[in-house]
């Protein structure tokens, strides 16, 4: 599964201004039909998309949540923010970790009315907090001279470590009821969560005030400070959703980049596997190989994850650290719809496109091989070009599904030294072929995934370390730089100073 569209379907902050919204009358019973109608389409939808949908808890369990969930919508009529509480809270309970709810215009404008927020933009880096931002006064432009008066003297690139007397841990225990995560790890409910932090400590918080004190470090100094609570800094998150935006349509698009570091190193960067298959990518991988055969020296290669929200299972790249040809995985089309089953599906999306690719190349080869039932099989390249030294994979929590996946296949089949902080994604298997799921009335939208795929480790005998890292590198945050990139380069060389000999 691509991850990264949760964050992107975020930035509907965009289109969001702090106006008002002219409330209409509604008939109690007809608002709770549909919220039960919305909620039946969900059920459906779940068991008729999503793959593996048990796969952490038993389906009497899944059974439960649902039964308890859906009675909340046939007793109250709900608000948009309530709604989609729900529904969050539902999917984190059955710990379907692919599947994940995006707010809608609706609950973000209740948010933004309600308007109990730091007055400031916010950004998780590594679990850690930290102030990215303010908005200037209303009315006057960036360069306009700045007020003396100031509604916080938090600066800029200060760590928050606690918020109403919680620290940040303790917000993520409140949080991570609201957000789906992948094996139930922790990692992933920071990554999302730290995308937009306020708007889920609003969603958490049962009561709520004018003022919260915050606890922050500045320079090893630990402080705090009492912030009257504002409208949510939304230029900033416009700039910043817009911003991460541009550069995952980027990624996407990439087929991966190579270069040698110093006289005995290559570097790979891929920051997504969305367009990593092909007559293209089979060009391009055949062209940096050749490069690293030229060389000569090269001793290990780093394979850069981080960021990396999956795409393509890398069963192609595999081919130039393995030999002979053998499986690494399985990859099925686990649930094939219906016409009638994918009404509310949007079909306008390259995800949806890609899907029915997908299901018409499996039924080719269907029918050519009788045996195949999705097995993922390194490719036959040229065996001058296999790289034989040493390998470093560079991991961090937006690491997930087929990047996950591939560092887990060098570490086993490659004894691959994984570096940086733990990734967001499984190491063992992943749901995957992301389809969006519109319910009618409510219009909440549901990232759901039709397919799976696995990785050759043996499941029953699951080690809960494989996924820790064998060297923790976490970059610093530093404000002034880009923050998409988070000191990519100092941790690359911190690296490379740690690979074996």
């Amino acid at each position: 599964m691509n991850t990264i569209r949760l964050i992107i379907h975020l930035s509907l902050f965009l289109f969001i201004a702090p106006t008002y919204i002219f409330a209409t009358k509604v008939n109690p019973e007809t608002e709770l039909k549909q919220q039960e109608k919305d909620f039946a389409l969900f059920r459906k939808a779940l068991y008729t998309i999503e793959s593996k949908l048990d796969r952490r808890i038993s389906i009497d369990s899944i059974e439960k949540v649902l039964d308890f969930t859906e009675n909340a919508f046939r007793t109250t009529v709900l608000t948009a923010l309530d709604e989609f509480r729900l529904y969050a809270r539902c999917i984190n309970l059955i710990q379907s970790g692919h599947t994940q709810a995006a707010p809608t215009k609706a609950v973000l404008k209740e948010y933004v009315l309600k308007a109990k927020s730091l007055p400031f933009d916010m950004v998780m880096v590594n679990k850690h907090l930290y102030v990215s931002g303010y908005e200037p006064p209303k009315g006057k432009s960036k360069n306009a001279p700045k007020s003396k008066k100031k509604l916080t003297d938090i600066p800029i690139g200060a760590e928050i470590i606690a918020i109403d007397g919680l620290s940040i841990a303790e917000w993520m225990t409140k949080i991570g009821q609201f957000i789906g995560s992948d094996e139930d790890e922790p990692v992933f409910e920071y990554f999302v969560a730290g995308q937009a932090f306020d708007f889920y400590r609003f969603l958490a918080t049962e009561e709520h005030s004018e003022q919260l004190s915050v606890n922050y470090v500045v320079k090893r100094d630990t402080l705090a400070q009492t912030i009257q609570l504002t409208y949510p800094p939304l230029k900033l998150l416009q700039a910043r959703f817009k911003a991460t935006e541009i550069q995952q349509e980027k990624d996407q698009k990439s087929l991966g980049t190579m270069k040698f570091i110093g006289s005995d190193v290559a570097y790979f960067r891929f920051p997504s596997f969305a367009s990593a298959f092909g007559k293209g990518y089979t060009e391009n991988l055949i062209k940096q190989f050749k490069k690293i055969k030229k060389k000569k020296k090269i001793e290990t290669v780093v394979i850069d994850l981080r960021g990396n929200g999956g795409g393509n299972v890398q069963s192609e790249l595999l081919s130039y650290f393995m030999e002979p040809a053998q499986i690494v995985g399985n990859y099925q089309i686990e649930k094939r719809l219906t016409r009638r089953q994918s009404k509310h599906i949007k079909k306008n999306d390259l995800f949806y496109r890609n899907y029915r690719k997908n299901i018409r190349q499996f039924k080719k080869m269907e029918k050519k091989f009788p045996d195949f039932k999705g097995q993922l099989i390194t490719y036959p390249v040229d065996t001058s070009l296999i790289f034989h030294g040493n390998i470093i994979v560079l991991t961090d929590e937006a690491t997930f599904s087929a990047a996950s996946l591939l560092a887990s296949q060098l570490k086993t089949f490659r004894e691959a030294q994984i570096m940086g902080s733990r990734a967001g994604g499984s190491y063992y298997a992943c749901n995957a072929g992301t389809l969006t799921f519109e319910l009618p009335h409510s219009g909440i939208r549901f990232i759901l995934n039709p397919n799976s795929c696995t990785s050759t480790l043996d499941t029953t005998a699951i080690d809960p370390n494989m996924k820790d890292v064998d060297v923790e590198i976490v970059p610093e945050y530093d404000p002034k730089k880009n923050i998409y990139k988070k000191n990519w380069e100092a941790v690359v060389k911190t690296a490379i100073k740690n690979a074996p000999k």
